[in-house]
C-alpha cells in the first residue's frame, strides 16, 4: 500500500484578498442578484471565512445568498447563519383577499353563486 500527501496551495493573481476586500465583493454579489434581499443580510469576514447572519422570507432567498457568495475569490467558506423569517405566516398569505363561503345574496336564496374570469 502506498500513502500520498498532496498539499498544494493556491493563491489569486494579486495576492490574497483582505477580509475587507473579500466583504465588499460579498455584499457586491448579494446586491447583484435579484433572488436575494441584500438589505435584510449582514456579511462579515473572519479569517477569510464569509458569515452571513439577517432574516430572509424563504428558505429559496437563503440558498440564493449562500450561492452568490460561495465561490468568491480568496473566500475560504461559508457559515450560512441566516433565519428564515416570513413576514406573515403562510396560512394568512393563503386565500389572501379571498372571501371563503356563499355571498350573502346567494345565502339569502338557499343556493350558490359563481363568479369571476376564467
Amino acid at each position: 500500500m502506498r500513502a500520498v500527501a498532496n498539499q498544494i496551495a493556491f493563491e489569486p493573481v494579486g495576492g490574497p484578498r483582505s477580509g475587507t476586500e473579500i466583504a465588499v465583493a460579498a455584499a457586491d454579489a448579494l446586491r447583484a442578484d435579484a433572488a436575494v434581499p441584500s438589505h435584510r443580510i449582514q456579511v462579515t469576514v473572519r479569517d477569510g471565512w464569509i458569515i452571513l447572519e439577517g432574516g430572509v422570507d424563504s428558505p429559496a432567498e437563503k440558498e440564493a445568498a449562500d450561492r452568490a457568495v460561495r465561490r468568491l475569490i480568496g473566500a475560504r467558506g461559508v457559515t450560512n447563519s441566516i433565519l428564515v423569517q416570513p413576514r406573515t405566516p403562510p396560512a394568512d398569505r393563503v386565500g389572501a383577499g379571498q372571501k371563503t363561503g356563499p355571498s350573502p345574496e346567494a345565502e339569502a336564496r338557499g343556493g350558490a353563486a359563481l363568479c369571476g374570469q376564467v
